[in-house]
């Protein structure tokens, strides 16, 4: 499922990049953001002081 957002994005939305924003702690949104192929680009607390992670995929086909 995860892959067929990410065709769409770059390929019907010709997006470059897609990023995914989630909390530290949750673990299934982690696995999942690394199942399809995005890798950490961030990792630092939010405004609120809460840990979240940043995920990112570039559209290779550019």
């Amino acid at each position: 499922m995860c892959n067929a957002l990410i065709n769409y994005a770059f390929q019907k939305l010709k997006l470059e990049k897609l990023t995914a924003r989630m909390f530290k702690k949750n673990i299934a949104s982690i696995k999942l953001s690394e199942h399809c192929g995005m890798k950490l680009v961030k990792s630092e607390p939010n405004e609120d002081d809460v840990d979240f992670y940043e995920y990112e995929i570039t559209n290779k086909t550019e």
